[in-house]
């Protein structure tokens, strides 16, 4: 074959690939769940997003938790340590926060926002370098990003709130009249739940009740809302669509003892570069050399 019809072939292989190769190669989803209790026996759990147990990130009692890139941020309960694990669950370091208390985690701009019990969320570097901070109503227990500028907040005295970080103003959205707990985005739909109510609101409407109480963390992926019911160990899973119940998640200790939030791993194509000469050389248009004797 000569170069030029061989680099055409490894093009239209290529273009193949694309198509192809990068969906086959691709890891499953799969989520990360905070425990409060046992260390020994539940820490961060993973499982898959059907609710197979896929073993343990860590031991460590544990309530917030924030993925960014190839690692996982966790606020260890009754503490401002913030723990950062590989994805494999190698411990990369720690550091400690300026609130004695710190709550859920998410990320925003390649920083992390830390909500305490002390009513602040505080902005950090992913090495522990404070940038920021804002007050709130009460205990900041519910934080999440929209990945644009736009942080939103659940906090004790109930309210739900959206922090522009662009513009440092924020502004009270909803106030459920009981404690808040979690919260979670979809869209512009804006999921929080009523820790002691049994209850979860969409934009300020109640969505889901008699869920019983103890609703602590939510996620919201893949047209999947996920909600941390601590008093039942499970995760309870409804259907943002439709509002349907999915079935839960867990149930069984040690798997999950008393849950506080979740955070999803959406694991990287493997590299485009890798499968491409792969392919090459499997089909023979790239030939490796020959040994010499």
């Amino acid at each position: 074959m000569s170069g030029s019809l061989r680099l055409v072939s490894i093009l239209a292989l290529c273009l193949a690939t694309l198509s192809v190769g990068m969906v086959s190669a691709q890891a499953p989803p799969y989520l990360l769940i905070t425990n409060e209790y046992d260390d020994a026996r539940a820490g961060v759990a993973r499982y898959s997003l059907g609710g197979t147990y896929l073993g343990q990130l860590s031991t460590l009692r544990s309530s917030g938790i924030a993925v960014m890139g190839p690692a996982a941020y966790v606020s260890r309960v009754g503490s401002g340590a913030i723990y950062r694990y590989a994805l494999d669950g190698t411990l990369l370091g720690t550091f400690n926060t300026t609130g004695g208390s710190s709550q859920d985690i998410a990320t925003l701009g390649g920083n992390l926002y830390i909500g305490d019990w002390d009513s602040y969320v505080r902005v950090y570097t992913p090495g522990g370098a404070l940038l920021d901070y804002r007050a709130f109503g009460g205990g900041v227990v519910g934080v999440c990003g929209d990945g644009g500028s736009n942080m939103y907040v659940a906090d004790w005295s109930g309210a739900v709130s959206k922090w522009d970080v662009s513009t440092s103003t924020s502004t009270v959205l909803y106030n459920l009249g009981t404690q808040a707990y979690g919260v979670a985005l979809n869209g512009s739909d804006v999921y929080a739940s009523a820790i002691y109510q049994g209850a979860i609101y969409k934009n300020g409407v109640a969505w889901q009740t008699g869920l019983g109480s103890e609703i602590r963390g939510l996620l919201a992926h893949g047209g999947i809302l996920y909600a941390a019911k601590y008093s039942s160990h499970q995760i309870l899973r409804f259907d943002l669509g439709t509002g349907a119940s999915l079935g839960p998640i867990g149930g069984s200790v040690p798997e999950l003892w008393n849950p506080m939030n979740i955070d999803v791993v959406v694991p990287e194509p493997a590299a485009l570069t890798t499968l491409l000469l792969g392919s090459a050389f499997a089909a023979g248009f790239i030939r490796r050399p020959k040994r010499r004797a």
